[in-house]
């Protein structure tokens, strides 16, 4: 998850608000980083996603290597599922069961538990990048986050000391 983070501009600021930024931009960004799990991760798992992330369309053969043995129940039957990034439902389970938060003001990092065959690259290194796709944000969506953490700000700071607050 990778989008640019808005320029915050202080105009006047007094000892307490300097003092209190780093608390407040902690606790942005660990909003927005929980914000983007809970309601943007999902997104990518539903039928739409190979549209609004730019995934790579995965090939008929692959849906039926996943579920090889199994007998078509009528002719023409497509194997597998409709849905990018879920082949057996483990990876979603897991990506969107829990996220582990840490870090500081300047930088903060999610770890999630996922698959060991979502860091696979496939057959001679062909398949798709699942971290990548899973890891995907759209411009809607980091603007967004963008002016979560800007609103966070503006009420953590700039409401209690009755100063003026800019965002960039």
């Amino acid at each position: 998850m990778r989008f640019s983070m808005p320029q915050v501009i202080l105009l006047n600021p007094p000892q307490t608000v300097k003092r209190g930024f780093p608390k407040a931009m902690k606790g942005a960004l660990t909003k927005a980083i929980k914000h983007w799990h809970s309601r943007f991760l999902p997104r990518h798992f539903r039928a739409g996603a190979f549209a609004r992330y730019g995934y790579k369309k995965r090939h008929i053969r692959r849906q039926r290597f996943i579920h090889r043995g199994r007998k078509p129940k009528y002719p023409g039957e497509i194997y597998g599922t409709a849905t990018p990034l879920v082949d057996t439902g483990l990876l979603r389970d897991q990506a969107t069961r829990w996220i582990y938060i840490r870090g500081t003001s300047k930088m903060m990092t999610g770890r999630m538990t996922v698959p060991w065959y979502t860091r696979v690259k496939g057959w001679r290194g062909r398949g798709p990048d699942k971290v990548k796709e899973l890891l995907t944000t759209t411009a809607d969506e980091g603007a967004f986050l963008r002016t979560l953490i800007g609103r966070h700000i503006h009420r953590a700071i700039g409401a209690r000391h009755h100063r003026r607050v800019v965002t960039l």
